[in-house]
């Protein structure tokens, strides 16, 4: 995730990897990991915000380099989603064109004309 300390916004259930070391964002219920997803915090930061006021001014380390955030509440020690986006979309049902037994199961053919 990389982003500005000008902007405010909520991450809300979401893994997310941190690129950038200051933003202006509240972490909900998330995983927060830095950029590489080798490491993870799982903190509430300090001084501790748990309701979001828009002002990046929490502060945590990750494996030695220092984020600031707006703040963070229910952080989380395991991944929301363990399998990444196999866990968030599953193509099963989706339309008549898709093949559950096609070499790719999430490429769809182009429909004939």
């Amino acid at each position: 995730l990389a982003g500005s300390t000008s902007a405010s916004s909520q991450v809300i259930g979401s893994d997310v990897r941190l690129a950038s070391t200051a933003v202006a964002i509240f972490f909900v219920n998330s995983f927060m990991a830095n950029s590489t997803g080798s490491a993870f915090y799982e903190g509430y930061g300090s001084p501790v915000d748990q309701l979001g006021d828009g002002v990046a001014a929490t502060v945590f380390t990750i494996d030695s380099t220092l984020y600031t955030v707006d703040g963070i509440n229910n952080p989380r020690n395991s991944k929301n989603f363990a399998n990444g986006v196999d866990d968030v979309w599953n193509p099963a049902g989706v339309g008549a064109l898709w093949n559950p037994a096609a070499i790719d199961p999430n490429l769809f053919p182009e429909p004939a004309p």
